[in-house]
């Protein structure tokens, strides 16, 4: 006979499961795309308008409450590298850029020089945390760097990035890092990410204390190809 405690662990279980199992399922939206890039011959000179939009990092912001996105971005009159914009959205569906994007452009002389590739962003009680890769072409590597903000919009690169580097020599992760997607979780920052070799791309783990020092997991890569 079951007890209300054994059957009220039962079905926390059961809603478990089943939002697992739901979670597999999803229908695109009739509106797609949601930000779209444009015609490039009508918009070559509207820094406004995205020849590129994609990998985006979203959260739903309990604070302001809108939905916020970060995304790769390529504007018109903007340059040839990869930003970082936003946009914000009270339904999901309907998203608006932010007139001051792009918010997180890349500095001549660092390893993100060349571009920025937008990896994730979290909220934590110090503020908003975007983690990135970026792009160096006399190092010919992608690393990990780290930006912070307290309101999401205006944000500061960390001093010393990147905070995640190559692996040495011989290593699975010796000549890129990529996409980090980062959560926090009970205290422990825990982040998962792309690497190579040049032959072959895996995913990798690392954990932080206070999101900023990274140690990559010892037995990586924690995924690797089929």
């Amino acid at each position: 006979m079951f007890t209300n405690k054994k059957l009220s662990e039962l079905l926390i279980l059961f809603l478990v499961v089943k939002s697992l199992y739901a979670q597999t399922s999803w229908t695109r939206d009739t509106t797609n795309p949601i930000i779209a890039s444009n015609n490039w011959t009508n918009y070559v000179n509207d820094v406004s308008a995205y020849k590129y939009a994609l990998r985006p990092s979203v959260m739903f912001d309990d604070e302001k409450n809108v939905y916020r996105m970060w995304f790769n971005s390529l504007a018109y009159g903007g340059g040839t590298a990869f930003c970082i914009s936003e946009a914000v959205s009270v339904d999901g569906v309907t998203w608006f850029v932010n007139a001051k994007n792009p918010e997180v452009v890349p500095t001549l002389g660092t390893f993100d020089e060349n571009g920025l590739s937008c990896g994730s962003v979290i909220k934590d009680n110090q503020g908003y945390k975007l983690y990135y890769s970026g792009y160096n072409h006399s190092l010919l590597v992608y690393e990990i760097g780290l930006a912070t903000s307290v309101d999401g919009t205006h944000w500061t690169k960390y001093v010393t990035n990147p905070i995640m580097k190559v692996g040495l020599a011989g290593s699975w992760d010796t000549k890129g890092l990529y996409d980090p997607k980062v959560i926090f979780d009970g205290g422990v920052y825990k982040m998962w990410y792309g690497g190579n070799n040049e032959t072959e791309f895996a995913i990798g783990y690392a954990t932080s204390a206070d999101g900023i020092t990274w140690t990559k997991y010892a037995n990586n890569p924690v995924l690797t190809k089929g």
